[in-house]
């Protein structure tokens, strides 16, 4: 825990040098998108190599869900939801 909340992570951004995909779910309340999406936005100024895409009614486990409740996540038949393959499958046709 330690690491987490003392970790910068704009410094490990900044290392990545492959093409990458930053998926963020619309209803993950563990990442919310309101802390992500501006650092996000961001780091794409500088690093063109970076992509961003927001979800919405997904989760932090990248499933379809109702609230983002953590307790929702054992409920939930699907195991990735279809749409954020698609978005993945896009990126990396793209690459």
């Amino acid at each position: 825990m330690w690491h987490f909340l003392n970790d910068n992570a704009r410094l490990d951004w900044e290392r990545v040098q492959q093409n990458s995909l930053l998926i963020n779910g619309g209803l993950d309340i563990q990442t919310p998108v309101s802390l992500n999406q501006p650092a996000f936005q961001d780091y794409l100024k500088v690093k063109t190599n970076l992509a961003y895409t927001t979800l919405p009614g997904i989760n932090h486990v990248f499933q379809r869900a109702k609230t983002g409740d953590i307790s929702e996540y054992g409920t939930i038949e699907t195991t990735l939801d279809p749409e954020v393959l698609r978005v993945i499958f896009e990126f990396l046709e793209k690459d």
